[in-house]
């Protein structure tokens, strides 16, 4: 009985390094570097300075990391509009129909959009829990630091995750009942953040 426990203690002993040494889970990197801090530069800095898996700056926006299955790059862009400011942090890397479905149920709704090989969800409170807005919460532009979107992407050789944050620039005091002008209408904001362009 002994030599028994013994042998258990040995192999467990023998598995500690090869747990210490777990691939990182790539959609919970995302979700860290790009939802948590709402695609904010420094949140995204912040999160990759104390990410596992050896990332490195390739540039003032871009990060990269060597795994076994293949590189990955995490993109930050911030694009100033009219309206406000439009965040936009991507994670690039090898098909991987795994973080595909990860990003998929984390979402846990009906896609926004599709777009050949791209799926779009627009959410509500990423941060916290997920969800759709409503046409009334969509359409109002004092939630515009609220929602956020999610595209979702497996195509040929690539898997890439896209989350985009939106803040409204301060809109002066209105008389009520207030109607927001179209500019500042969030399905305005909506639209743009799903916007065709790459990350800057």
């Amino acid at each position: 009985m002994r030599s028994s426990w013994s042998l258990l203690a040995v192999a467990a002993t023998l598995a500690l390094p090869a747990l210490a040494h777990a691939a990182p889970d790539p959609f919970a990197q995302f979700k860290r570097a790009c939802v948590d801090g709402k695609a904010k530069p420094a949140a995204i800095a912040a999160a990759v300075s104390t990410a596992e898996g050896g990332w490195r700056q390739v540039d003032r926006a871009t990060w990269s990391r060597q795994a076994a299955d293949g590189e990955y790059r995490l993109v930050s862009g911030v694009e100033q509009l009219e309206v406000g400011e439009r965040r936009t942090c991507t994670l690039i890397g090898p098909a991987n129909l795994s973080v595909d479905a990860q990003a998929r149920a984390w979402a846990g709704q009906r896609p926004s959009a599709h777009h050949g090989d791209t799926t779009t969800y627009l959410l509500i409170d990423a941060a916290r829990k997920p969800r759709t807005p409503s046409a009334e919460e969509a359409s109002n532009w004092r939630n515009a630091d609220r929602i956020s979107g999610l595209a979702v992407s497996t195509a040929a050789d690539t898997t890439t995750l896209s989350y985009a944050s939106f803040t409204a620039k301060t809109v002066p005091p209105y008389r009520e009942p207030f109607t927001p002008p179209p500019e500042l209408n969030f399905s305005y904001a909506a639209r743009v953040l799903h916007a065709p362009d790459s990350p800057r």
